[in-house]
């Protein structure tokens, strides 16, 4: 007789949703999405198409970048060095910034406990009282992982002026495309807003270019969509959420000051000694 073992809620595989593909995006954010989504159980998962920024980041041009939640400390740093150990199967040597190696975190470890045993227990003291908590290079919660950009060439060819002179030389614009995963804990990724803040960013690159009269492709218009899309759920949520610390302290408060009645209302209201000589 076969019997189905019973398993825990938690252990449940999560149903994450995957985003939809940029157009004309690397072959390689298909495969990354379905290894985020399914294998390390990232969730939240939303993808932006910065490639439209003009002038591009910092962190690359044509930036593409997915912003995905973990469920904890530990789940974070586990899923970044799996990712970045995935990547290299794609010939990808990728730099996660914030987290932290093997090696490296052993030796942290080690001198988080020869300090805290110097100290004795200030830094338990320090907790207890709601003290704030120091940094200690350990706990970041939150990686950057750059994956360069995919499809760079690295050709050079001179430039020219307006006229058509020939006024040096130089590498040529790249024509692939950045991918950076941002990966957080969701308390952090609360606090930051690093979703807002690149929203905003990019569709006031569009408008700034639809202004210059730019003609822009179709994709960069429905990225430019999107963005403003984000900014607006996300200004709704913020509303509702004050709408309802608002609603819950005056419910809740119980030294909340009544509104006095009027001095209009009370004077126009007829006394008890009235109606009596009215009788």
């Amino acid at each position: 007789m076969r019997v189905d073992v019973p398993k825990h809620a938690s252990l449940a595989l999560l149903d994450t949703p995957i985003p939809p593909i940029p157009t004309n995006a690397p072959s390689l954010v298909e495969p990354l999405l379905t290894f985020v989504a399914e294998e390390l159980g990232l969730v939240e998962l939303k993808l932006l198409d910065l490639r439209a920024l003009d002038p591009p980041a910092a962190l690359g041009p044509d930036l593409i970048m997915l912003f995905g939640s973990a469920r904890s400390e530990r789940h974070l740093h586990v899923s970044a060095d799996r990712l970045v150990r995935w990547l290299r199967k794609y010939g990808i040597n990728a730099t996660a910034d914030g987290l932290l190696g093997r090696n490296e975190l052993k030796i942290k470890l080690r001198r988080k406990a020869r300090r805290a045993k110097l100290l004795g227990n200030m830094a338990s003291l320090e907790s207890a009282s709601g003290g704030d908590q120091i940094d200690d290079g350990i706990s970041t919660q939150w990686v950057c992982l750059h994956a360069g950009t995919v499809g760079r060439s690295r050709a050079e060819g001179q430039t020219t002026d307006a006229d058509g002179r020939t006024t040096g030389f130089g590498s040529l614009r790249s024509t692939g495309t950045t991918v950076v995963v941002q990966m957080f804990t969701e308390a952090k990724r609360k606090q930051l807003g690093l979703e807002m803040l690149w929203s905003k960013t990019l569709a006031r690159s569009v408008t700034k270019r639809i202004n210059a009269g730019e003609d822009l492709p179709a994709w960069a218009l429905a990225a430019a969509e999107a963005a403003r899309e984000t900014i607006a759920s996300a200004q709704i949520g913020e509303m509702e959420a004050a709408e309802e610390h608002t609603e819950g302290s005056v419910a809740e408060d119980p030294f909340r000051v009544q509104p006095k009645t009027s001095f209009s209302a009370v004077s126009s209201a007829p006394s008890d000694s009235s109606l009596v000589m009215s009788q």
